[in-house]
């Protein structure tokens, strides 16, 4: 995929250059405008007030024009240039660089069991890899796919979130233009996207509004009246626009502060509801087959919800002219404009009290299916897992490989060197030797956030994949003290230990990944407990581990009597030249070879 959106970078570039140009254009002519309209009304002024007015209205009517065409051709380089950056993104992450989506740390504890050994959230964690939500609704159900929610999700569930995915990745056109609405350029990623404070807008009010509110029914007729007059020649007609327009503004004054106020509270809701819309747009115009997607969005094919979001906008956005100082004088002269935009935008509240409510949750389900479908397209060699109905194994995986392993510092993802494992009743307790830097922690987290991958109904990095009997995950593995809560090493693992010890006795199905066990304790102590805890897992047939090591002395519990569930399983090395070539493949039986003392030489420690 990085040749294409290469490619595609390539192509925004000339869109955004040719279209840079045109958005100069029509500022030079919106300058150009004023300073005319200015001019003609000087020039005016020294013949009738009518010719006054008459420029003034020519000038306001055709600096509306180009303001709206400039604007139109404004929005379509924003979203080219959105376009273009999320483009370079995709790119980056396939990479390795850093995703610029949400990073998902602050659901670190919705994943205490395996979460952080695993790396599931947090900066360049699994979900960071994945994300593409820009909403706080998507972040926050895709967080729930890696979540100890994950768990409970029934099979079938599993299996139509599959084929959600599937179909939008098919859908790239759709795919990407959903990244693209639904994208705030507006705001920092991390921020709660799309907030609409309904209850704000629909209870502001001004102060003296019952005066405000009988000018504003009386001034169309005022200026009525006035036409009249011109035409007729009245002698009170020019005195009585005078005053109309001197009211005007000295409402402009009294309110101004009120609606800056308002303004400054609605920050970029314009900005959201335009995009908001056409994401709402998009998705009722698109067709779909996979029942889940078409389950969310039926509420959608329901009813129109595309045209009074584009209204909300269109009159938030109107507001909009008051950062023109020019544009807001030529307004205010006919009649107080803004405080009729806010009338608008509280009775839109009034009208549609919940619609935001019956969207965010489409949204949200979409953009986190979208997320795994883009992970999908981007990884066009890894396997969609089957969910088996044979609860005789846990998974079966061919060239398992970590999603997260790049080649080289800014090289391509190809999952490191995979491997073939199958973890079933005969290999329940699987015990990995091997030397360091040889693989085995590697191993585990291969294993972890495949399985994670696959209950979240994701493709997964591996040529083939296969789940079985549904099981809880257990990590431990990055162990450490804490001065804060005075906790020792050894006292972290125990808690680590308690968990599973605790799961056994509950005789749930789970799949325990554990790192070098008991680490904290002396050499003694530690085999003998991790000698009793794999005791204690033989008899719990629901229970499931795999344990690295480097204790060889471990690996004699496959021949006390444990032939039926236990299997030994090594990585190993080369040592030639005064250097290391580790191959980093699984390999059956108990490593052989350990280069601790091999590293302490290097280091002019010398063992023997």
């Amino acid at each position: 995929m990085s040749v294409y959106y290469t490619k595609r970078l390539n192509d925004l570039d000339q869109v955004i250059e040719v279209e840079e140009k045109k958005s100069q254009k029509f500022s030079w002519l919106r300058l150009l405008v004023i300073l005319m309209g200015a001019v003609l009304t000087y020039l005016a002024s020294q013949f009738t007030i009518e010719a006054v007015i008459g420029v003034l209205l020519v000038t306001l009517l055709l600096f509306i024009l180009i303001v709206r065409v400039h604007g139109k051709q404004q929005v379509g380089l924003n979203y080219t240039k959105i376009k273009r950056k999320i483009a370079k993104n995709e790119l980056d992450v396939a990479e390795g660089g850093e995703n610029f989506y949400d990073d998902g740390v602050e659901y670190q504890e919705s994943a205490l069991l395996f979460g952080h050994d695993l790396d599931v959230f947090g900066k360049h964690s699994l979900f960071h890899f994945i994300n593409r939500t820009s909403t706080y609704w998507g972040k926050s159900k895709l967080s729930s796919f890696f979540s100890e929610e994950t768990f409970s999700t029934p099979k079938e569930e599993i299996k139509k979130r599959q084929e959600a995915v599937k179909e939008l990745a098919d859908k790239q056109g759709f795919s990407e233009d959903l990244k693209l609405y639904l994208y705030d350029d507006t705001k920092n990623q991390n921020t709660h996207q799309f907030k609409i404070n309904s209850s704000f807008l629909k209870n502001f009010s001004f102060n003296s509004e019952k005066r405000l509110s009988a000018y504003l029914v009386a001034v169309p007729f005022i200026w009525i009246a006035v036409l009249i007059g011109f035409v007729l020649g009245s002698s009170w007609a020019s005195p009585l626009a005078l005053v109309t327009i001197i009211i005007n503004f000295s409402i402009m004054n009294n309110v101004g502060g009120q609606v800056g106020s308002f303004m400054r509270n609605l920050d970029s809701t314009s900005h959201s509801l335009d995009r908001l819309a056409n994401a709402i747009k998009l998705i009722s115009d698109e067709t779909f087959e996979s029942e889940l997607i078409k389950e969310k969005v039926s509420d959608i094919s329901g009813g129109d919800f595309y045209t009074p979001l584009l209204k909300l906008s269109n009159s938030i956005q109107q507001l909009d002219i008051r950062k023109n100082m020019m544009g807001l004088v030529i307004l205010y002269t006919i009649i107080p404009f803004d405080i009729l935009v806010i009338y608008k935008i509280r009775k839109w509240f009034v009208k549609y009290p919940d619609l935001f409510d019956r969207l965010f949750d489409i949204i949200g389900n979409l953009e986190a299916y979208n997320s795994l479908a883009v992970t999908c397209r981007n990884n066009p060699s890894w396997d969609m897992p089957l969910l088996s109905t044979d609860s005789s194994f846990i998974i079966k995986g061919e060239e398992i490989g970590h999603p997260l392993i790049f080649s080289g510092a800014n090289g391509h993802e190809d999952g490191g060197v995979r491997n073939t494992y199958t973890l079933d009743s005969s290999n329940r307790i699987s015990i990995v030797t091997g030397s360091n830097m040889s693989g085995k922690s590697t191993f585990l987290r291969v294993i972890g956030v495949n399985l994670l991958l696959a209950y979240a109904g994701s493709v997964v990095c591996a040529t083939k994949f296969e789940v079985g009997k549904r099981v809880k995950l257990i990590t431990s593995m990055r162990i450490a003290d804490s001065l804060r809560l005075s906790e020792s090493t050894f006292k972290a693992e125990l808690e680590r230990i308690k968990l599973i010890i605790e799961s056994i006795d509950k005789n749930e199905d789970c799949l325990f990944l554990v790192d070098e066990m008991l680490r904290g304790t002396n050499s003694v102590d530690k085999l003998k407990g991790s000698f009793a805890l794999l005791e204690k897992l033989k008899d719990a047939s629901g229970a499931n581990i795999i344990v690295a090591t480097h204790d060889l002395q471990l690996s004699d519990f496959e021949n006390n009597g444990h032939q039926n569930f236990t299997s030994n399983y090594h990585f190993d090395f080369d040592y030639s030249h005064n250097e290391f070539d580790f191959d980093y493949k699984l390999k059956d039986g108990v490593c052989q070879k350990f280069n601790a003392s091999l590293l302490l030489n290097e280091l002019g420690l010398k063992t023997n």
